[in-house]
C-alpha cells in the first residue's frame, strides 16, 4: 500500500460517503473505488461495510481513530 495514498482512506472514512470523499480529493469516484478495492485485497480485510454510504467497519475506525 502507498502510504502517500492513505489521505484516500482517510477522507472515505471522514465523509462517509465515496462521491463527497471523491469530490474533496479531486479524483474520479471509479479511481477512489479501485484504490479502496486494491488496498482491501493487500490487507485482507474490508475497510466499509457498504459501499453505498460508505460506512467504515471496525477495522476501518481502528486504523483512523
Amino acid at each position: 500500500m502507498m502510504i502517500d495514498k492513505m489521505d484516500y482512506i482517510f477522507a472515505i472514512a471522514k465523509e462517509q460517503n465515496l462521491t463527497r470523499a471523491a469530490k474533496r480529493l479531486f479524483v474520479a469516484q471509479s479511481t477512489l473505488t479501485m484504490y479502496l478495492n486494491r488496498v482491501e485485497r493487500e490487507l485482507g480485510l474490508k475497510l466499509l461495510r457498504s459501499l453505498e454510504d460508505a460506512d467504515p467497519a471496525d477495522s476501518c475506525r481502528r486504523a483512523v481513530h
